[in-house]
Order: structure tokens, then sequence, then C-alpha cells
């Protein structure tokens, strides 16, 4: 209840030990989160052939599953087989993969998850190099993309000195997300999936 209290939805790493080198959470801890709270559940596929394991996650409770795109190159049918579980999806970029990747595949997401650091670690600094990556996002999803978005922000270090003009900036956990890392930005609907 303190959770739902705080937070919107839930942001679960999902980590392999092959896509990244830590293994973390999989469908079981996913289950067992979903038969404890309400809140949505987006997992986050760091994960090699996300395509496999859409199924396992469906079935254990989660409501959105953002798969990276440096793991599925030609997203069209992971997320096609999301969309057919009846999920919602979003697709993450990692610092140096360019945003041109992702951007064919905007009107196909809810959620652009533009990471911030390496994914796979904690404790990394913020990259600054990213943020010209994340006005290109945000000016592509103001001119493409016809639902209502806005930017959710996980910020773990306020001191990051970050300009303002560089996105639209909601320093509220209401709307963040969690995410291993000093500061990443998504993207997000102006409502979730529920169950």
């Amino acid at each position: 209840a303190a959770v739902e209290a705080a937070a919107d939805w839930l942001h679960v790493d999902v980590m392999d030990g092959h896509f990244v080198p830590n293994l973390t959470i999989g469908p079981p801890v996913v289950a067992s989160l979903r038969r404890v709270t309400s809140l949505p559940l987006d997992c986050h596929l760091m994960i090699s052939d996300p395509a496999l394991y859409v199924d396992a996650f469906a079935d254990a409770g989660a409501d959105i599953l953002s798969v990276q795109i440096e793991a599925a190159p030609d997203p069209q049918p992971t997320l096609a087989r999301i969309r057919e579980r009846g999920l919602g999806c979003g697709l993450v970029l990692n610092p140096a993969t360019p945003f041109t990747s992702v951007e064919p595949f905007l009107d196909e997401v809810d959620l652009l998850l533009v990471m911030t650091v390496q994914p796979g670690f904690g404790g990394q600094s913020f990259r600054h190099e990213v943020l010209p990556k994340i006005e290109e996002a945000a000016a592509a999803i103001s001119s493409t993309v016809s639902a209502t978005l806005q930017t959710a922000i996980s910020a773990r270090d306020p001191s990051a000195g970050l300009p303002g003009e560089a996105f639209e900036f909601r320093p509220t956990r209401r709307r963040g997300v969690v995410i291993d890392g000093v500061f990443d930005v998504a993207f997000v609907p102006s409502c979730t999936p529920s169950r």
C-alpha cells in the first residue's frame, strides 16, 4: 500500500546475464510482484531474444514490456506479439545507439526509454552526451505521436546540473520511473495500462 500511494507504476529491470553481464529478475519474481500490487508492471527486458519471453512475462502479470532496440533491431514482430498479448509495449535505446534506430517505430510504442547510463550496472554517472538525443526524441514525439505524452523522469541525483531547456522537467515521483542509473528519461502515455 505504501508503494501504491507513492507511484503510478513499477519499473522492473530484467537482466539475463547475456545481453548485459548481470543476472536479475525473471518471470517468477514478476508473478510474485503481481500478487502483492495492482500497480502496472513495466518490465524492461535487458535480454537477448526478447520475443522468446513475451508469453512468460505476460503470463506472470506484466502490463508493459519494454525491449532494447539493440536486442531486437527489427522490433516489429516482438512489438506485435506484445500487443497480441494485450500488453503495452516500449522501446529502449542505449546511450551509444542513435535515435534513428527507434524513430521509425514511435507510432507503434507506448513508451520510449532513453538510457543515460549503460544498462546492467547501478552507480554510473549521468552521461551528458545523451542530452541531444533526449531533445531529438522529445521533438520527434511531439510531432509524430498522436497520443498525449508526458516526460517522466527518475532523478536520483538532482544536482546533476541539467539544463531546463533540454526537455520538460517534471520532478515528481508520481510520474517517475525508477531505473538503475542516475537519470533516465522515458516518454510515456498520460495513462498507463491497468489490470
